[in-house]
């Protein structure tokens, strides 16, 4: 018994039964964002919906608006590109722009912690650009980078702290100065609320927690 009800997640086809799954719709690139983000979600959603090269060649121009469009009607429709290879390429030659790597650089040396922001979102930021930079950067750069970012009374108590060799230990290394500072901020604001309010239960945040666990 064949079935393909639409809405139905669940397909039976014969003896076997198949987990229909979403068409993914890719982004709209029209020729002034990042070429390089809009080529990776496009691989991705074209990987998800399991479309071969072709269709992915073919599929593109759906994609594409404005001077993106036209330059794929003059560069790839008009010449019969038949690579996925040669129109990442050609995309690439056209939209990455000049002083690329040296923007991605300087970004990536200049960003630092921000006051209100958090050690992981600060960690998360940085990490991005630096695999925008250089994919490739051995681990030793990568952790000189992500600590000398850090808000600097956080950096004066990390490197006292022993290893910080990988990523992971620094992390761990910084989630560990977190807690501290988080257990100095509630005994110092709960003594001086002491006198005049009761206190309510203390909740970790879920990164606290994690270290007990």
């Amino acid at each position: 018994m064949n079935s393909n009800q639409a809405g139905n997640q669940i397909i039976p086809v014969g003896n076997l039964v198949k987990i229909k799954t979403p068409t993914v719709t890719p982004s709209i690139f029209d020729g002034k964002g990042d070429i390089e983000e809009f080529i990776r979600d496009y691989n991705l959603a074209c990987s998800l919906n399991q479309w071969p090269d072709l269709f992915k060649i073919n599929y593109l121009s759906l994609y594409l608006k404005g001077p993106a469009k036209i330059l794929h009607d003059n560069e790839i429709r008009s010449k019969a590109i038949n690579t996925w290879a040669e129109v990442e390429n050609i995309l690439r030659k056209f939209y990455v722009p000049v002083g690329n790597n040296d923007r991605l650089e300087y970004e990536m040396l200049t960003r630092k912690q921000f006051p209100t922001e958090t050690s992981e979102e600060y960690c998360q930021a940085k990490i991005n650009l630096i695999n925008k930079y250089d994919p490739n950067m051995g681990e030793d750069r990568k952790v000189k980078l992500l600590l000398y970012g850090l808000l600097p009374d956080l950096i004066a108590k990390i490197v006292c702290m022993g290893s910080n060799n990988t990523i992971e230990e620094l992390r761990q290394n910084i989630r560990k100065t977190d807690l501290a500072n988080y257990m100095v901020n509630v005994r110092v604001k709960g003594f001086e609320r002491h006198a005049i309010e009761p206190q309510a239960p203390v909740v970790l945040p879920n990164h606290v927690n994690a270290i007990y666990e």
